[in-house]
């Protein structure tokens, strides 16, 4: 017979209340968790041993082992918008981050100039910078404050 799998175990989706358990049925070969990384939103949580059960939607599945728990803690993730080019794309993440070229970016690189979800990545923060918030990144929020700061400096004179 082979040896028992470990997996965390737990019903908050906390990370402190995670236990590392040996699963009582050797016969078990996969750890549960919920799918954060993949599901914005996700209603579902809980983490232990076995399949997820037919009904649960949100609920992920991998092979454990003996020694290292393979269902490690996925913190809860939120369903969000960025402009990528002149489309809106819906992404996924732990906070609303958008990225996008400076206004004095003069490259050429498509993925840059495009923006997208997400930090900038390994594009440097004198090209790229970052926005919180459903589609901070589109062009119309950019030109909506300037319009605002022409408008007061209008007033103001």
């Amino acid at each position: 017979s082979s040896a028992a799998i470990s997996c965390f175990n737990g019903t908050e989706n906390a990370e402190d209340k995670l236990k590392k358990i040996n699963c009582t049925d050797t016969t078990v070969t996969k750890c549960y968790f919920p799918d954060n990384k993949n599901i914005g939103d996700n209603k579902f949580e809980g983490y232990g041993c076995g399949e997820c059960s037919k009904s649960a939607t949100g609920c992920a599945t991998c092979t454990g082992d003996a020694k290292t728990p393979c269902n490690n803690f996925e913190p809860k993730t939120t369903k969000y918008k960025c402009h990528k080019g002149n489309k809106t794309v819906e992404c996924v993440g732990e906070k609303k981050i958008c990225f996008m070229a400076r206004k004095n970016y003069t490259g050429n690189d498509d993925t840059l100039s495009k923006g997208g979800c997400g930090d900038c990545g390994s594009f440097s923060s004198s090209n790229c910078t970052t926005c919180e918030g459903d589609s901070c990144n589109s062009a119309a929020v950019f030109f909506s404050s300037l319009v605002t700061i022409f408008a007061v400096f209008y007033w103001l004179s």
